[in-house]
């Protein structure tokens, strides 16, 4: 057995895993992962059966009436609830289905931004550093 075969990552059953995955197929598997994990939330969301709790019901009186701000809060969170309730409906779940959308595609964007931010910076269409992120969790390339 050559060097090369020994240093293959093999099954259970002592096959050889398949070949390395790519950039874009640990993307794509991210993406599924993602998928899957926001259709659990979406489905527990919807059959849970919780009542508003204070903080939520006044929120969505503020999405009732839009403003700019609302005493201590800035008017982000009327908006978003609002926005849920005319796509998807007024009930508890339509009204919470923002929060796992939203926590959803958040890694995604922070991930990306550095990276993007720095290309730009440089002009050249390479990052400034080679050093990735601390809070990127895509490894470095």
């Amino acid at each position: 057995m050559s060097a090369h075969e020994k240093s293959q990552a093999t099954g259970p059953s002592g096959a050889p895993f398949g070949p390395p995955l790519s950039d874009r197929g640990y993307a794509l598997l991210t993406v599924l992962c993602l998928g899957i994990l926001l259709a659990f939330r979406l489905l527990a969301l919807y059959a849970s059966k919780i009542d508003f709790v204070m903080d939520e019901a006044q929120y969505w009186t503020w999405s009732r009436d839009l403003d700019f701000g609302y005493f201590s809060k800035p008017p982000l969170i009327a908006w978003v609830i609002r926005t849920m309730g005319e796509t998807c409906g007024l009930s508890e779940a339509c009204t919470r289905a923002a929060s796992p959308i939203l926590y959803t595609l958040r890694p995604g964007c922070s991930s990306s931004l550095p990276a993007r931010s720095s290309m730009r910076a440089s002009g050249s269409g390479r990052p400034l550093s080679s050093r990735p992120c601390r809070a990127s969790p895509t490894p470095p390339r």
